[in-house]
């Protein structure tokens, strides 16, 4: 397993920002749906709280959309998404800065929406100065072949059962989800054959020069989520730098 070990501990690897989720607040902001889910108290028949229904930003050739809704009767607007995806079409190779995926997310939204912050609430946004609730970041691993990603999926997940670690599969896809997963995830998979499986890269016109890119990548993607961040000290989006 060394020449394994070699490949998966290697210390020049690029992480790669994939989904997105996080909360803006400072100002009302509208339901931007046709839709919307009320919260009543039933034995006042008072209205607690308006939630909006998701609205979309769709990204290039239609491969990845950028989910946003209004919360707590218009008090917060959260975004859920791969910003990176939606601008490259493609979420395999990205770019490893949070805050900048965060930023594009909300240019567009201010964009479409027609939102209009103040100055000061711009600038706080931007800046970073906002909670995130989940995260997801991923390592491409480059080998000979997509039959020995599937190979070494198979060691890794041998291996984590024989040292005691409860983890589930789903073809050769590995997942490790401590706690159901309500702090952070990771799953190992091979790239290739999970791209070829998608539909939504059709219309995308690199698609075919995507799977060839993508055949022979084992790709770990680790998912943090609100209390995990919290843990890590990095529930700020500010929070976020390239030594991160």
């Amino acid at each position: 397993m060394s020449k394994l070990n070699k490949k998966l501990l290697k210390t020049d690897v690029h992480v790669n920002v994939d989904t997105i989720e996080f909360e803006l607040t400072g100002m009302p902001f509208e339901n931007y749906s046709k839709a919307e889910v009320t919260l009543m108290d039933i034995s006042t028949g008072e209205i607690r709280e308006r939630y909006g229904n998701f609205v979309y930003m769709v990204g290039k050739s239609n491969t990845h959309k950028m989910r946003v809704r209004t919360m707590n009767t218009g008090r917060k607007l959260k975004f859920s998404g791969s910003p990176f995806a939606c601008v490259h079409g493609q979420n395999i190779f990205t770019s490893g800065d949070v805050l900048k995926g965060c930023q594009i997310a909300i240019k567009r939204a201010i964009n479409k929406f027609n939102i209009a912050p103040s100055a000061e609430n711009l600038e706080n946004w931007l800046s970073g100065d906002f909670n995130l609730t989940r995260v997801d970041l991923a390592v491409n691993f480059r080998m000979s072949s997509e039959a020995e990603v599937v190979e070494i999926l198979k060691q890794v997940g041998h291996q984590l059962i024989e040292r005691g670690v409860r983890i589930s599969s789903y073809g050769s896809t590995v997942y490790y989800e401590p706690r159901c997963g309500k702090e952070y995830s990771v799953a190992l998979y091979a790239k290739g054959p999970q791209l070829r499986r998608s539909k939504k890269y059709k219309l995308l016109p690199e698609k075919e020069k995507l799977l060839i890119e993508a055949g022979d990548i084992l790709r770990v993607e680790v998912r943090l989520r609100t209390a995990d961040l919290k843990k890590l000290h990095l529930k700020k989006a500010s929070s976020w730098n390239s030594n991160t």
